[in-house]
């Protein structure tokens, strides 16, 4: 017999496999051919804009080299641009390029409009009370983390 947490960690499991199957178009990663990891350096970027490999490995928890091949087939794609660092000539910064830029914001969209669906069905109170449990659940597994 499962214990209660197992319980609930496996219906989350489940309801979260269903969330992934709610959209009814492809997601804008997918029609791109772009991978989690790679979506998640161009959101980065975004919001950190002409920040070096490192500072992105560190932001994204991942290791350098992982991030360097990800970087580079995104720099081919046209998503992205290295540029010389001003006062590190072994250094650079990414930035994204003008289709980076059009591809995180449409990817973007599509999330926000993919999580209005779900919680359309929720009145004010419950869409509030769910965000409060989330973000403390979500809180706990990061202080957990961090001891």
């Amino acid at each position: 017999m499962l214990n209660q947490l197992t319980y609930s960690a496996e219906q989350f499991m489940t309801l979260l496999k269903r969330l992934k199957v709610l959209s009814p178009e492809q997601p804008p990663p997918k029609q791109a051919n772009i991978t989690h990891t790679q979506l998640a350096i161009i959101d980065f970027i975004s919001n950190h804009p002409k920040c070096g490999v490192q500072r992105l490995a560190e932001g994204l928890k991942l290791s350098t080299a992982s991030i360097s091949v990800s970087v580079r087939q995104l720099e081919e794609d046209g998503y992205l641009q290295r540029q010389p660092h001003p006062q590190d000539g072994r250094a650079v910064l990414l930035s994204l390029t003008p289709l980076g830029v059009d591809f995180q914001k449409r990817a973007f969209q599509f999330r926000r409009q993919m999580f209005e669906r779900l919680l359309e069905g929720l009145s004010e109170v419950e869409r509030d009370e769910l965000i409060t449990l989330l973000e403390k659940a979500v809180q706990s597994a990061e202080n957990a983390t961090n001891r």
